[in-house]
């Protein structure tokens, strides 16, 4: 979140100062640590990707993760935003399934080097509703999903795409709809409605519940 401060020009000039100490102890502190630990300019690539994804802008979203993986390929992160990315470019393209099967790999990479990325588990889950290959893939992803919920208060979600957990409980009660269970599908379209009243998905799955109830 940005803000305002009214800072003098001396002071100024001391916080930049101060600032690229900063900078430099911690490029020092990487380059002798872990030879695994991620570079500045990784870092940066990925915090560029996410503005490009944000942006919706998500070819050079692509090759800032790309960027970013290159640099430091067990960045968790940077696989993750690659996965999403992926997905962004396989929807503008009708769900183009090469793209989706890329994305798919993508979150798997991210979840093999940060299995506790929430975020990634639930692109990982996204994935898997969309490719819909079988019904493995809807079972799957309501597997993912359920790796989310202890990990509903992390910094990790609702950067993007899904703003609540009730989009996620949504995306669950889709699942259990086109496997068929009827009842899972009506106590997750239940429990989002319950934290959000107007999630839109829900409701439409409310409404198709009850058509086929009466």
């Amino acid at each position: 979140m940005k803000g305002c401060w009214a800072v003098k020009a001396a002071d100024l000039g001391l916080f930049h100062r101060a600032s690229a100490l900063l900078l430099c102890l911690i490029a020092l502190w990487w380059g002798c640590s872990d030879d695994q630990a991620p570079s500045l300019g990784a870092l940066d690539q990925v915090d560029q990707g996410w503005q490009a994804y944000g942006a919706s802008d998500y070819a050079s979203a692509l090759i800032r993760f790309e960027r970013a993986v290159s640099q430091a390929p067990t960045l968790a992160d940077a696989h993750n935003g690659l996965g999403w990315s992926r997905l962004g470019n396989s929807q503008e393209l009708f769900l183009n399934p090469h793209l989706i099967d890329q994305a798919l790999n993508a979150f798997q990479d991210a979840l093999r080097h940060d299995p506790e990325n929430p975020d990634a588990w639930v692109g990982f889950a996204n994935t898997l509703f969309l490719r819909r290959k079988s019904p493995k893939d809807f079972i799957q992803a309501v597997e993912a999903l359920g790796m989310v919920e202890s990990k509903r208060n992390s910094p990790y979600l609702y950067r993007h795409d899904y703003v609540s957990f009730s989009d996620l409980l949504a995306l669950k009660a889709s699942c259990y709809y086109y496997l068929g269970d009827m009842e899972a599908a009506s106590l997750a379209v239940q429990e989002a409605l319950q934290q959000n009243p107007e999630q839109e998905t829900a409701l439409v799955l409310q409404r198709m519940l009850r058509d086929q109830a009466s």
